[in-house]
């Protein structure tokens, strides 16, 4: 039987048991955190466990979100798989109201304006972004007078890209979707080649109708406006328990027996071994069917990915597939002879330190390591020369990327050293270059690039340059771009500055076809292509450039802004340049002073916002127009609303140096210290290196690179910093060493003003791989000591019996020693999981520490806890905050903060998200008392009416006692919904609070946290990282009334007695101070060390102790308080209570075998010597007391009177007590009126065991 039936039945028991094997070997993950993962989301979403979506099939590839390979996948794949997982919000699916149907069934979009040769132009439809602003990753083909431009589309998520397609050489354009499988999904990584008879192939990632991975590649005869039914060129894989990406497309266009033939390649990485290869395929049918996939290279391990091939025909139809090696690290080249069918051994053609994984440039932009190869098919002296262009980093410390170009003239088998294409002389970047070969033999080379902005390297243009000679030399660059412009942030995965990994130009009788994602609209990244004929390609035209000293401008509505507009010439132009803004908004004006220019000259642009203006960030264009040709540069205007901020954001730091994930904090001078992630070598390492800088205001006075690691590999992350009072710098961070999989807490301190940096000290010495450290902490008192502490997870069998250790050090010699650990949970709290932590000092110096845990049998429900220490040697029992798994299962709580006043009045604040109400809130409580009561915790942001989704808080007080807290937050803004954005409430006494206002309401991500710093005049600043300015910039916001003038210095109290009575209360009285308005008592007993906090907020000057212990000798001392300034401690003073005193023996008299087991009529004796050691006689009862149990028996007591200094015994005080369960009877204790507890000693026998009972 082979018909349709028989196929059909065959395909189904297949299914089955496809799925039978998939259900088996998914529970290895189910349930899994991505704590587990050895990649960023460890970082991303630490607690979150990936779950199969809606409208998915097949959960085989969640094996990837926890290999170290996730890294290296590209932006197009890292997002699908988030989104199939939950990890990111996804799209809806295709549907009658998909605007994108209209092109399904035929209808075009509008035609573009005419477009002439050499000019850049729009070539999608933006009223077709419907939900998200990703395009990206172009790929372009020619045949003919017909051009198709293909690029990633997230607009719709579902098709996974869109075509623009234009049938008259470019003078109009039409947009198209590609065909998928049915039920399927488009993942986007698109490429397009043209081959013989006018036919242009397609493929991108796909999955298939079961839910598989696949790689779909349809063609279009027609030009690209219709495409044919995909079929997967990787069917020969199963496609589940791998994942596939960043394949590439090429057909052979040669005059030989392989004349028509497809290849493609892709990145496959594989779940049972983790490691990844480049795989090869090849049709000979016109894409109808698909050989065996066979690898092209060699398999890379674990720790190394060979990724981002491409693929290029020679004349003879020879077949090279280009890709990068981290091994090298570099670009390799393998060859075929035989149309594919096998590859010789790969060659090294391009080796560079700086050709890794996510090297980011200015503005964030993401780089990853995909090189462009074009082979010289002409008839011309060239012909059979191999090209490969890639991006490196000069030997220029402050240039970042070059573009370079190795060839070979031999056949691949040996290559040249790189040759600088771009010929600017700015520190700038130039980056994500393409290949291509006209048919007449010149070669083309196009990349994004920087040099009309050497102030900022932030706004990005698009330079061409050709060689006729082979690539001995290039003609002089020639800018594409009519319009400089910033990158707008793009919400997408991970990879917030994502902008693809690629631009793939083309070249044919039209000339070179150059294409691009495009940011100029100020609101989404567009697709732009430009068709210039050979002959104009090298020419060089007259041109100008239009720059601007501020590219990000914050103004409050009602008030006004100006900026200054510079033109420079290009090639010799002379002529007047008119200005004027290009985008007109209500209530925003602009005048031009001069209104046009000349080479050389500057204009005074004024911006007027008028009062009302709505609040959000503005894109403009500065336009420059003489005659035909017309230059723009663009900027953004944010206004805020006055009624709302006191103030506009301050940005802290320059444009031009990206501040990556910045922690600060501030000294007493007014300085503001920063350390920021470096420059990442390795996408996820994250940093390669820590850098450090000091401002005062947003002037940068110093600037350090505090480490940098020896190999990319190794990634620094999770930092913090300090400062003492004496300005001394201290810093932590967490390292892996990528050869043994461990990371460990480094310390280094700067005693200079960061002017250097002590050597890294290792603090943890881990040395077993299984045990992980992923949340460290750092806070550093005003004397100098060091507090620490880190998150340790721990593997069953280890050292403790928990799922995880909290451990805190401290040193109080600058670092050169650390105490023994301590672990803040202490043996009575079981915790399945911390997941983010935070500490704060009291005003002693004492650590508190609040944190998320898992509690209980339910591990998905999270409360808020603190654990708090007197001293730093133990920590008391921890205090639940949040209560959430007991009042409600379906809410947790999480992203805890805390902050203490200088009143050690204790605030802290935490998310809370419920399932069943989404609500998504920031929670605060607060700690009068120095810990021992909390308040009943309120909702502080009431967000539910203002359409955004919380993030993590922060909490901050300033010189009055008022609270701030700030927290990170989705929000829709005006220009684009689903933004970052950072929002503010405050509150006089923490039980009301502000409405949350936007302080940040811009076009930027905030991808990190906002902290709030308390400066020295009293004020909170709340700060966080944001790029509207073009690229990661500290912005900072005050708010708080704070303390005006010098500082107040306040005297401290005297005189301080002492008073016990007989009642067991002590009272204190000492001299009042003059500045004083309340005052600090603090207590420690003869048996502690320091000094805790036991009172605040007395306004009196005495105060009676009521908790004090009869028979304990106490210390007291006392110190004078005005706003938030603390005076000196007084003089201390001890005294003892009195009173009726109770001992209780917490050890069990009964013998330990009849304990266990629970034995009746046990006989035995205990003999108990009691002692008077006071000057007075006295009178003593004892008597045991019931501990539980069911029998009514009543235990013995007996009353005696001793003597001074008087020793008695008490013999067999059990005997005679029979049938009695052996656990029903409890302590011994002792009732002594008036008699300190010193004075007593108590010595018991059980069976001839002795033990001191008494202090």
């Amino acid at each position: 039987m082979n018909g349709p039936i028989c196929r059909l039945l065959r395909i189904l028991v297949w299914t089955a048991m496809i799925w039978t094997f998939r259900e088996v070997e998914a529970q290895d993950l189910q349930n899994l955190p991505l704590r587990k993962a050895r990649n960023a989301l460890r970082l991303y979403a630490p607690g979150k466990v990936p779950q199969l979506q809606p409208g998915f099939q097949n959960g085989q590839d969640v094996w990837i979100l926890y290999s170290a390979h996730f890294y290296h996948l590209s932006g197009s794949k890292q997002t699908f798989l988030m989104r199939k997982y939950g990890l990111l919000p996804v799209p809806a699916k295709n549907d009658k109201t998909d605007p994108h149907q209209t092109l399904r069934n035929g209808l075009a979009t509008a035609k573009a304006a005419l477009v002439l040769p050499g000019q850049d132009a729009k070539v999608n439809n933006p009223i077709l972004d419907v939900l998200s602003r990703t395009q990206s990753e172009t790929s372009s083909a020619v045949s003919g007078t017909n051009i198709v431009v293909v690029y990633n589309d997230d607009s719709l998520f579902s098709y996974g890209c869109s075509f623009s397609f234009s049938n008259d050489g470019g003078q109009s354009w039409k947009q198209a979707l590609p065909s998928l499988f049915p039920f399927g999904y488009g993942q986007g990584d698109p490429v397009v080649a043209a081959g013989p008879n006018g036919v242009i192939y397609h493929a991108q990632l796909a999955t298939n109708t079961f839910g598989d991975d696949a790689v779909a590649v349809s063609k279009s005869k027609d030009g690209g406006a219709t495409w044919s039914l995909p079929v997967n060129a990787a069917l020969s894989l199963p496609g589940y328990l791998e994942a596939h990406d960043k394949e590439w497309l090429a057909v052979d266009n040669s005059n030989n027996t392989t004349s028509g033939n497809v290849y493609v390649s892709w990145s496959h990485f594989n779940f049972n071994s983790d490691t990844d290869e480049i795989l090869f395929v090849r049709s000979l049918d016109g894409g109808r069917s698909w050989s065996k996939a066979k690898r092209v290279g060699n398999t890379s391990d674990s720790s190394s990915v060979v990724q981002s091939s491409a693929i290029a025909v020679g004349p003879g139809g020879e077949v090279y597939v280009a890709y990068y090696d981290s091994k090298l690290p570099g670009i390799v080249v393998a060859k075929s002879i035989d149309g594919g069918q096998s590859f010789g051994e790969p060659v090294q053609a391009l080796v560079h330190s700086s050709i890794r994984f996510g090297r980011t440039l200015g503005g964030g932009f993401d780089v990853q390591p995909s090189p462009s190869i074009a082979v010289d098919n002409s008839s011309g002296p060239n012909r059979g020369t191999i090209y490969i262009a890639a991006d490196i980093k000069p030997s220029d410390p402050a240039d970042l990327s070059d573009v370079v170009l190795v060839k070979s003239t031999d056949g691949g088998s040996k290559w040249s050293p790189p040759v600088r294409a771009n010929d600017d002389q700015t520190a700038t970047d130039q980056f994500h270059p393409s290949l291509a070969v006209a048919p007449d033999g010149t070669l083309g080379l196009m990349w994004y690039d920087r040099r009309n902005d050497p102030q900022n390297n932030v706004l990005l243009d698009v330079y061409l340059t050709t060689s006729s000679n082979g690539g001995k030399s290039f003609n002089p660059n020639r800018r594409v771009t009519s319009a400089s412009w910033m990158l707008v942030p793009t919400p997408f995965g991970l990879r917030t500055h994502y902008h693809g990994d690629y631009n793939q130009m083309s070249s044919g009788e039209l000339g070179f076809v150059l294409n691009w994602a495009d940011d100029r609209s100020g609101r989404d990244s567009d697709i732009y292509a430009a068709v210039l004929p050979v002959s104009e390609a090298s020419k060089q035209i007259p041109d100008f450039v239009l720059s601007v000293d501020k590219l990000a401008v914050n103004e409050l509505a009602g008030g006004s802004a100006s900026l200054t507009i510079s033109l420079t010439e290009r090639n010799g132009f002379s002529d007047n340049v008119s200005l004027e803004s290009e985008i007109a908004y209500p209530g925003i004006s602009y005048q031009f002073s001069p209104p046009s220019l000349t080479a050389g000259q500057q204009s005074v642009l004024s911006i007027a916002v008028a009062a009302g203006t709505p609040p959000g960030t503005y894109p403009l264009s500065v336009v420059g127009s003489a005659g035909d040709l017309r230059r723009s540069v663009s900027l953004r205007l944010t206004v805020y609303d006055g009624t709302q901020v006191p103030r506009v954001p301050l940005a802290i730091s320059s444009a031009r140096e990206a501040l990556l994930e910045p922690k600060a904090a501030s000294d007493t001078a007014g300085s503001l210290h920063v350390l920021f992630g470096g420059q990442p070598d390795r996408f996820g390492a994250p940093y390669g290196s820590l850098q450090y800088a000091r401002f005062r205001g947003n002037e940068q006075l110093a600037t350090h690179t505090v480490f940098r690691v020896s190999d990319p590999a190794n990634g620094l992350f999770n930092y913090s910093i300090g400062v003492d009072e004496a300005g001394n710098i201290t810093m932590i961070w967490l390292q892996t060493n990528s050869n043994t999989d461990i990371t460990n807490v480094f310390l280094s301190r700067s005693t200079d003003q960061g002017k250097t940096f002590s050597p890294p000290v290792n603090l943890t010495g881990l040395t077993d791989k299984r045990m992980t450290i992923y949340v460290t902490l750092l806070a550093v008192h005003k004397s100098g000591a060091i507090n620490v502490g880190y998150v340790q997870d721990t593997p069953p069998g280890g050292p403790t019996s928990s799922t995880v250790d909290f451990w805190f050090i401290r040193s109080t010699d600058g670092g050169a020693k650390f105490s023994t650990k301590v672990n803040v949970f202490e043996t009575t709290t079981k915790v399945g999981f911390v997941y983010s932590a935070a500490m704060a000092l009291d005003p002693a110096g004492n650590p508190i520490f609040v944190y998320d845990a898992s509690v209980g049998s339910i591990s998905t429900i999270f409360d808020i806890f603190l654990s708090a220490s007197k001293g730093g040697t133990s920590f008391q029992p921890a205090v639940n905050l949040s209560k959430t798994s007991g009042s409600n299962s379906s809410a947790f709580a999480s992203d805890p903060a805390i902050a203490v006043d200088s009143l050690g009045n204790i605030n802290a604040v935490y998310r809370r998200e419920d399932f069943k109400t989404s609500e998504r809130d920031v929670y605060f409580t607060r700690s009068v008392d120095g810990g021992a009561h909390f308040s009943e915790p309120v909702n502080a942001t009431h967000t539910a009416n203002l359409g955004i989704y919380v993030l993590a808080p922060s909490v901050g007080t300033d010189g009055s006692g008022n609270i701030g807290i700030t927290w990170q937050a989705f929000t829709a803004s005006l220009i684009y919904p689903g933004g970052l954005d950072v929002f503010f409430c405050q509150s006089s006494d923490g039980k009301a609070f502000s409405s949350a206002i936007n302080i940040s309401d811009n076009i930027g991500q905030v991808e990190t946290t906002p902290f709030i710093l308390v400066g020295p005049n009293g004020q909170m600043n709340v700060l966080w990282q944001d790029e509207t300015g073009g690229n990661d910039q500290l912005l900072a916001l005050a708010f708080g009334s704070g303390v005006s003038g010098p500082p107040q210095q306040v005297t401290a109290p005297s005189n301080l007695v002492v008073t016990p009575d007989q009642s067991g209360q002590i009272t204190l009285s000492w001299t009042a101070s003059p500045e004083a308005t309340s005052y600090t008592i603090k207590r420690r007993s003869e048996s502690e060390s320091e000094f805790a906090t036991i009172a605040i907020g007395v306004t009196s000057n005495s105060f009676v102790d009521t908790h004090a212990q009869a028979g304990e000798t106490y210390y007291y001392s006392v110190v004078a308080v005005n706003a938030n300034r603390e005076s000196p401690t007084s003089n201390a003073a001890s005294g003892v209570p009195v009173g009726s005193l109770v001992l209780e023996d917490k050890i069990w008299l009964l013998p330990t075998t009849a304990r266990s087991s629970g034995l009746s009529g046990s006989f035995f004796t205990t003999d108990v010597w009691i002692s008077n050691a006071s000057e007075a006689s006295v009178n003593l009862t004892l008597e045991f007391l019931r501990a539980g149990g069911q029998d009514n028996t009543v235990p013995p007591k007996t009353t005696l009177a001793l003597a001074a200094h008087e020793t008695r015994l008490v013999p067999n005080i059990l005997e005679g007590l029979f049938g009695i369960q052996s656990n029903q009877f409890g302590p011994i204790r002792f009732t002594i009126p008036g008699v300190a507890a010193d004075h007593v000693a108590i010595v018991s026998r059980t069976m001839g065991w002795l033990s001191r009972l008494a202090r």
